[in-house]
């Protein structure tokens, strides 16, 4: 069970990674990348953007910004700012136990993201290695002549279907399949509290990735064969899926290991009496790439045992699974993130510990 419960998450994620790779092409071709070249010229509307994409609950705005990156279309400083923005899935949990707490977090992390995203894009123009990344996408002057996706195409690719479109096709019913068999994307209960079952969060998800699912049916059907074939195929699924799956699938599978035989909860509990202590674990914690040992920051800041400042530096750190297909596509880029998150972590969170909160 272990293992399809890991192997539902992995596909839920690296597939949707896909479709928004797979957006963004789409986009680009049929504006000839204009889009994307306007988007790029404005680094602060990146950041702001990134980080309203990060403050949805849940990992899938940073699943969209990570694949933005990958792609090129986003700045460093943008992927920065959308990871302190986000809270992965504790922060649905946040919503049901301390709304107005959380909206006073939300309100701290959208400050603290936006000053952090500008002062790595100054940065990063003085330091232009430290973005490891480099757009991917390709425009082919054929495509420039046939760059519009026609719907009354989708009936003779049915017809004439390739063996690369019937692969796709059958990944994405496979993805909405697993996204309304129960909770595929994988919500962590809270640790030291009461379980919170929200019914309205597993119902917005899956209406999520429907979208997402709808989207990727409509380019797959409609896609000429050169762009099926050349950029979702031989672009996106043989160069990035593979990887991001099987990084994905580790990580998962290398974490559950450790939660078996390892009571994070209890370590934590054990050294929570000093505040500057339990602030430098937070901060370790939130280098975990993964929703649900960050819980117990959410039921110590409940239950009156942590102070906001441990909870918000936790936050910064963190972005639950998020940044996973980051790590597959650039270990250099993933490590350089947190590194820089977790130096702003202790920023803020010693600044508030010192300010009394």
């Amino acid at each position: 069970m272990m293992i399809l419960d890991i192997l539902k998450q992995t596909v839920t994620i690296a597939v949707f990674v896909m479709i928004m790779m797979t957006l963004l092409e789409f986009l680009a071709l049929q504006k000839h990348g204009r889009i994307m070249q306007r988007f790029q010229s404005k680094p602060f509307m990146q950041i702001i953007f990134a980080i309203l994409l990060g403050m949805i609950p849940g990992c899938i705005g940073s699943f969209a910004v990570v694949s933005m990156y990958i792609h090129g279309t986003l700045r460093f400083g943008a992927l920065i700012a959308n990871l302190i923005a986000s809270s992965g899935d504790e922060a649905f949990i946040m919503m049901s136990v301390m709304p107005k707490q959380m909206l006073v977090l939300s309100v701290l992390l959208f400050v603290i993201a936006v000053v952090s995203g500008l002062i790595v894009n100054m940065i990063q123009k003085k330091h232009p290695t430290l973005d490891t990344m480099s757009s991917h996408i390709v425009i082919h002057t054929e495509e420039l002549a046939h760059k519009k996706f026609e719907l009354n195409s989708i009936f003779k690719h049915l017809r004439h279907i390739s063996w690369q479109r019937a692969v796709i096709l059958a990944s994405l019913l496979l993805f909405t399949g697993l996204t309304f068999l129960g909770d595929a994307h994988g919500h962590p209960e809270v640790a030291g509290a009461e379980h919170v079952h929200n019914s309205e969060m597993a119902h917005w998800l899956q209406l999520f990735f429907l979208g997402a699912s709808v989207v990727g049916f409509v380019i797959a059907l409609a896609s000429p064969n050169h762009f099926l074939n050349d950029h979702i195929w031989g672009h996106i699924i043989k160069k990035h899926f593979v990887r991001i799956f099987l990084w994905t699938f580790g990580a998962f599978f290398v974490l559950h290991l450790l939660n078996a035989f390892f009571d994070l909860h209890a370590w934590i509990e054990a050294n929570q009496d000093i505040k500057y202590i339990l602030l430098l674990i937070a901060v370790l914690v939130g280098l975990i790439p993964e929703s649900g040992p960050h819980i117990i920051f959410v039921s110590l800041y409940v239950s009156g045992l942590a102070p906001l400042s441990v909870l918000m530096a936790n936050s910064i750190v963190q972005d639950g699974h998020g940044a996973i297909p980051l790590l597959a596509e650039t270990r250099k880029g993933f490590i350089r993130a947190k590194i820089i998150n977790s130096i702003v972590a202790l920023i803020a969170g010693f600044t508030m510990l010192f300010l009394g909160f």
